[in-house]
């Protein structure tokens, strides 16, 4: 009875070992659904092309769904970039520089005269034609006196008179105009000869014209 018993205890310790061992293997091949990284798990079914039968398979579910950066469709999301906007730099249109020169009246030496020159100082005309002479008086040194003009003309034995031409007066330079007409009596072929003074107090000048009668 004793060998009995003990036999009874071995075969029961036997069969608590196998079921041990069984439930390990099985715990290894079928983990639970919390052994699962991620959280549970959703099976799909996937039908057996040749046998009909329908076999179960799991997928894991990331933990954070849908993942960050896409939207549900796995579409990406836009990326929102700012750009910051800098103010314009205002410029400034430079002021242009005003420069101021001074005019200083020239320094007058010596004593105040005058000048005068004729133009044409030398004509060709027939008798009774007219010939008009340009008479120009310049200042200098400040000069601002009156000046008186005249002219005598002569021809050899044939002509002899004088002209008044009148008093000119400042401002100068000044610019006279005198229509001389060639006297109808005088014959053709001869030289007239002019003497055209201006005078101005003490100062005196002479120009000589001549004229030809043709």
């Amino acid at each position: 009875m004793e060998y009995r018993g003990a036999v009874t205890l071995v075969s029961i310790a036997a069969l608590i070992i196998v079921a041990a061992i069984a439930l390990l293997i099985l715990g290894t091949w079928f983990p639970s659904e919390n052994s699962t990284p991620g959280g549970p798990q959703t099976p799909s079914v996937t039908p057996s092309p040749t046998t009909g039968i329908i076999t179960t398979r799991t997928s894991a579910i990331p933990a954070s769904f849908p993942p960050t950066g896409t939207t549900t469709a796995g579409t990406p999301l836009p990326t929102v970039t700012t750009t910051g906007t800098t103010a314009p730099v205002r410029t400034t249109t430079p002021i242009p520089t005003v420069t101021t020169m001074s005019t200083t009246a020239p320094v007058t030496t010596g004593n105040p005269s005058f000048s005068i020159s004729v133009n044409p100082m030398t004509a060709v005309a027939g008798p009774g034609d007219q010939v008009i002479y340009h008479m120009t008086i310049a200042g200098t040194n400040g000069f601002s006196d009156p000046v008186q003009l005249s002219l005598h003309v002569s021809a050899v034995f044939v002509y002899n008179r004088d002209y008044d031409l009148g008093t000119q007066y400042p401002p100068y330079p000044k610019t006279v105009d005198y229509p001389f007409i060639v006297p109808s009596n005088v014959p053709r072929g001869i030289t007239v000869n002019g003497l055209l003074t201006a005078r101005s107090g003490s100062i005196v000048h002479q120009m000589p014209l001549i004229l030809q009668v043709e």
